[in-house]
């Protein structure tokens, strides 16, 4: 594969994925959103994990969510988190998953509107007493948007200094072959 279709590749792949996010935050269907932010993310775990790697897998996405997702500052949010909370969304469609059942991450508990009200701020609260991670849905979208653009340089240079990665590249985006 040229570096030429290894960049098409990536930019029609982060094009689509952030058109999805988009129509479905703009129509306010969180939970798809979820599930496309979290797949999007097993992913680029994959395509940006060591050159050896051939599964998507729990080390692969934190690794990536670590790295390039910016959120959680303001309230602690780690990447165990976030993979458990991408296993409460994809296999149950929930918050909770084996992870979180367990004591070994944190349950997240999405939310919309303006932190500042003393609605949602009330929320806020009462969520993180309980031990829950509130995050807003629009912060994560922002947060993956970044993350993923951030990323693209370096998986477009990854594909031109080695074939193993240009070669995952044609298979995991096998549909986006020119």
């Amino acid at each position: 594969m040229s570096s030429f279709d290894a960049e098409q590749m990536i930019s029609q792949y982060i094009s689509s994925t952030w058109n999805a996010v988009k129509a479905l935050y703009d129509k306010a269907l969180y939970g798809q959103v979820l599930l496309i932010i979290y797949s999007a993310i097993d992913t680029c775990g994959l395509l940006g994990a060591s050159s050896e790697v051939v599964s998507a897998s729990g080390d692969s996405f934190k690794k990536w969510a670590k790295k390039y997702l910016q959120i959680g500052s303001q309230v602690g949010l780690n990447e165990d988190d976030l993979w458990a909370a991408r296993c409460g969304v994809l296999h149950t469609f929930t918050a909770e998953s084996d992870n979180t059942r367990n004591g070994k991450a944190r349950k997240i508990v999405y939310y919309t509107g303006d932190p500042d009200t003393q609605e949602i701020k009330k929320v806020i609260n009462e969520t993180q007493s309980l031990g829950y991670l509130p995050v807003h849905y629009g912060d994560l979208v922002k947060a993956f948007s970044k993350a993923i653009l951030k990323f693209k340089p370096e998986l477009d240079a990854l594909c031109k200094s080695d074939s193993a990665y240009s070669s995952r590249l044609g298979k995991v985006l096998q549909i986006y072959s020119l």
